[in-house]
């Protein structure tokens, strides 16, 4: 199944239970009317080319129901590898910055854990390149633009306070301007911090 059709998928679901959702008595596993997330991981891109690295942001959302959560979130990875394979040698040293948003579901924000999904769409910023040669001596191809990006997520999360919960995050990206190797993975964990007053 396609990133796009997974995500339909997803976001199908999702309006689905909510429709048949009753409203949740106890504090909001997304607490407060607005929450700022601090999160890190590892990023796995399907690169051959390109080594696992770690990632970091930052997410900023906004619960507007019951089960549903705007956020918009703002990461960084330095992404560095070699290889060689059939006469093909491939360099890559970049940085990436990821700028997403995205619309996120809670299974039952009334229980002390629960599930997560979210669908988003973003924007890549790239800094570097993925260079490859035919092992001649000089580089052919240099690719490393920026990209349209389009993600699913999935993971749980789990109220520690009123104020405060841990959430983690299974992530695939996908690259509007990758030919090959288009879908990233990332596992993330992260605090979410209550903002404001109740709800």
């Amino acid at each position: 199944m396609s990133v796009r059709s997974s995500a339909c998928a997803l976001a199908a679901l999702a309006f689905v239970v909510a429709a048949d959702a009753q409203a949740a008595n106890a504090p909001p596993l997304e607490p407060g009317p607005w929450s700022a997330s601090i999160y890190g991981g590892i990023y796995l891109p399907d690169w051959e080319a390109v080594d696992n690295a770690a990632t970091y942001g930052i997410r900023i959302a906004r619960p507007f129901a019951d089960h549903f959560v705007a956020s918009g979130a703002v990461s960084t990875v330095s992404l560095d590898g070699h290889s060689e394979r059939n006469g093909i040698v491939k360099d890559a040293n970049f940085d990436l910055t990821l700028a997403d948003a995205e619309i996120g579901y809670v299974v039952d924000p009334s229980s002390t854990v629960s599930l997560t999904t979210a669908i988003g769409i973003g924007w890549a910023f790239t800094d570097g390149a993925l260079k490859v040669s035919d092992g001649d001596g000089g580089f052919r191809h240099s690719s490393g633009d920026d990209s349209f990006t389009a993600s699913i997520s999935v993971g749980p999360i789990v109220r520690i306070t009123d104020r405060i919960a841990l959430r983690i995050v299974s992530r695939w990206r996908w690259f509007e301007a990758r030919k090959d190797d288009e879908i990233d993975q990332e596992v993330l964990a992260g605090l979410v911090f209550g903002l404001g007053g109740a709800r």
